[in-house]
């Protein structure tokens, strides 16, 4: 029994390791990116919250891969689902997830009011935008690295 333990521990953490490896390196540069060119944060604010990002996603990135699966159960969408209906379920998992904290980390970075006004909107374009091509590339990381995908 103790070996069961053992794998179970050990597939928990690599399926942490896995998530959080595609969560920050998906979606850092393209935050980044975001705050420092469109919503007009200065470096300092962009590391900030960039630093913010990342211990967020350090805690959040595998309970939102559990968070998608338990989504695309209930719409009951799999990979043999339309492309539509992928785009659907991943876009807005990952906008009801993620936007409540992408709020947090702008707050607690020192964005102003003006600033935060300027990059929830484009935080919640590039979800839905982003959330089928993040959804892609945390299955595709998933299967190198061995674990379950869900679409």
């Amino acid at each position: 029994m103790g070996n069961l333990e053992e794998i179970t521990f050990s597939e928990s953490l690599k399926r942490y390791a896995v998530d959080t490896f595609a969560g920050i390196t998906y979606f850092q540069p393209l935050l980044g990116i975001n705050e420092y060119f469109i919503s007009g944060m200065d470096e300092k604010e962009v590391l900030k919250s960039r630093l913010t990002g990342l211990f967020i996603s350090l805690l959040i990135n595998r309970p939102y891969g559990k968070f998608r699966q338990y989504w695309a159960e209930l719409w009951d969408t799999n990979a043999e689902s339309s492309k539509l209906r992928k785009y659907l379920v991943d876009s807005s998992a990952l906008v009801m997830f993620q936007l409540p904290l992408y709020f947090g980390a702008l707050k607690i970075s020192g964005a102003d009011n003006d600033e935060i006004i300027r990059a929830l909107p484009i935080g919640i374009s590039l979800g839905l935008i982003s959330g089928r091509p993040f959804g892609w590339y945390l299955d595709k990381v998933r299967t190198f690295c061995g674990t379950k995908a869900t679409l």
